[in-house]
């Protein structure tokens, strides 16, 4: 499993090409995996609208989470009583577990580590001249069979 052809679909392929994506696994990160029931800045429909409006679809997990940077951040500030990297990181821990945007749940673990992301298995398939992911894990959010090996 490789992370990037998840990340920057669009990039890989056209520099490695369909044939050497094919069958690759990845993660299905946002936008893949939409989350729209959210309470903190847009859902991931709404923001690729937004953010892209002529071509929605080109919008990537970079710009996703970019802007969930920004949300973490503007939730930390409204929490902190000071800029003081202890205010922040209390008000970071605060927020921790309360915040649901368009990457999902934002939880961070003691040791800041972001645990609340959990991001499902997608493999690329080919499909004419480009290549599609597809999710194959969990089952309960698998739009494609895994295929393994690759033929």
């Amino acid at each position: 499993m490789t992370v990037y052809p998840g990340l920057l679909h669009q990039l890989l392929e056209t520099d490695v090409g369909q044939a050497g994506l094919a069958y690759t696994f990845s993660y299905g990160f946002p936008p893949l995996v939409a989350y729209n029931s959210v309470n903190e800045g847009l859902g991931t429909s709404a923001f690729a609208s937004a953010f892209a409006p002529s071509d929605p679809a080109s919008v990537n997990f970079a710009d996703v989470a970019g802007y969930q940077t920004g949300l973490v951040i503007q939730a930390a500030l409204a929490h902190a009583p000071s800029l003081s990297q202890l205010a922040l990181r209390n008000a970071v821990a605060a927020v921790s577990g309360s915040l649901r945007t368009l990457d999902g749940s934002f939880k961070i673990n003691a040791e800041g580590a972001q645990v609340g992301e959990l991001l499902p298995v997608a493999q690329l398939f080919p499909s004419g001249s480009t290549t599609k992911i597809e999710l194959v894990y969990p089952p309960t959010s698998a739009t494609h069979s895994p295929v393994y090996p690759a033929p």
